[in-house]
């Protein structure tokens, strides 16, 4: 998918069929991997190798499974929420002690190389990507903006937020429905309509699309708090 000068690319990995992406600034080549999850060595390999980054919208087990293979591919370093290493290090927050089978041992990383706060901006080749807070599906979860020249979104990579006609769960550790709530209706649908929402899992949709029809913090919301 073409949104301004990025090329998104989405891989649907794993038995949680979580979406990660690649993210290519077109005019210069320069790419970076978001939430590379559960996949074999190969796989990750492949969609990681020649990265600039590793972006982590938060840190449960589906997000962060492919991290080693990830970094082995590309030696690029780890970005993630100011916060999130707790998740990475604690495999109780990040879920993976919780299906053992799926892993020969619990989930326990080192902390991110960089750490980035509400308003950060990253740059990829030419490109900027803008950092956004967005709590309640984890308590330092965040979602990356792609802008245009001019500094406007065009998408945003939501993580488990924002998905078509849904939001992220919050019955995991430091799940909180009402911040989830606030923090989707505060950031994300202040965006104007045509920006594309490219969610953790399930087909991508559109601001106005969610703004209109969502459940729970759309127009006509029947679920919400």
């Amino acid at each position: 998918m073409r949104l301004g000068d990025f090329d998104v690319e989405v891989h649907v990995l794993g038995p949680f069929q979580e979406n990660a992406y690649r993210i290519t600034h077109v005019p210069s080549g320069r790419a970076a991997v978001v939430d590379p999850g559960m996949a074999p060595d190969e796989v990750i390999a492949r969609l990681a190798r020649g990265v600039d980054c590793i972006l982590l919208t938060h840190g449960h087990l589906d997000h962060i499974a492919g991290l080693p293979a990830a970094k082995a591919a590309s030696g690029a370093p780890l970005v993630a929420g100011r916060g999130e290493a707790d998740f990475l290090r604690d495999p109780e927050l990040n879920g993976s002690a919780r299906w053992p089978e799926l892993f020969g041992a619990p989930l326990v990383f080192d902390p991110p190389d960089r750490e980035v706060a509400d308003g950060e901006e990253l740059e990829l080749g030419g490109g900027r990507l803008r950092v956004w807070h967005v709590p309640g599906h984890t308590p330092h979860h965040v979602v990356y903006a792609l802008l245009d020249g001019r500094g406007n979104p065009v998408g945003v990579i939501a993580g488990d937020t924002l998905f078509a006609g849904s939001i992220g769960r919050t019955d995991l550790p430091g799940g909180d429905l009402a911040t989830l709530l606030r923090s989707i209706r505060e950031k994300l649908l202040s965006l104007p309509d045509d920006v594309v929402v490219c969610p953790g899992h399930g087909p991508w949709t559109t601001i106005g699309r969610e703004r209109r029809d969502n459940p729970f913090v759309g127009s006509r919301a029947r679920f919400g708090v």
